[in-house]
């Protein structure tokens, strides 16, 4: 996602390409980087959230912001996963109970399922950013 979002410049990486239901990069890059950590922090580690997803596809942004956006969710994503298995974190007991859950694939409540779930999410969409760029590019 970070080497994508540098094929952009300042004013492209906000332009939607054509289309029904297609989304700027700077709108790809947002909600993939509120996303993983919803998955993840949220759904997985039960951890409170804040999340705005409507703001997420309003999004506007410069290629530097996105970059440290990304750098930071990576970071941030890093030490989520690092939670389920550090002896210092103590793990709500009730994160398997969360009712976003529900939505994961073939019913899979585990915590492995969550971070399964934010990692496919997050291929899809740099799948997405890759094809927008190709599309901006091409005018």
């Amino acid at each position: 996602m970070r080497d994508a979002v540098q094929r952009f410049d300042d004013t492209t990486v906000n332009l939607t390409p054509p289309g029904a239901n297609t989304n700027s990069a700077a709108v790809l890059v947002t909600h993939a980087c509120a996303a993983v950590p919803f998955w993840v922090g949220h759904v997985g580690l039960a951890q409170p959230t804040a999340r705005d997803r409507d703001a997420e596809f309003l999004a506007t942004a410069s290629v530097a912001e996105l970059v440290a956006l990304v750098d930071a969710t990576s970071a941030q994503v890093v030490d989520l996963v690092g939670a389920f298995d550090d002896p210092n974190v103590e793990l709500d007991p009730r994160r398997g109970d969360n009712d976003w859950r529900a939505v994961m694939p073939e019913g899979d409540r585990s915590d492995g399922a969550a971070v399964l779930y934010a990692m496919r999410e997050l291929l899809q969409h740099v799948g997405h950013l890759e094809l927008t760029a190709d599309v901006v590019a091409a005018g």
